[in-house]
């Protein structure tokens, strides 16, 4: 396995078996991979208003940058 790029992990998930059929077609007919677009949604999760209060509510953007210093 290749290191991972500079500020990127890796992550293990489960999801519903036609979820990843889904992903693997759009992957095909997109030219795009699946990392890619999981990535893609998660930020369209995150900017959404309920998560970004929950984000703000509890400082976790500058916890995140916090430990990306170290």
């Amino acid at each position: 396995m290749s290191p991972n790029p500079v500020g990127k992990s890796n992550l293990r998930i489960t999801i519903d078996t036609t979820d990843i059929t889904l992903l693997r077609r759009l992957s095909g007919v997109t030219g795009r991979s699946i990392s890619s677009l999981v990535g893609e949604a998660l930020q369209d999760y995150f900017v959404r208003e309920d998560i970004q209060q929950v984000i703000d509510l509890y400082n976790l953007e500058a916890e995140v940058n916090d430990n990306n210093d170290e």
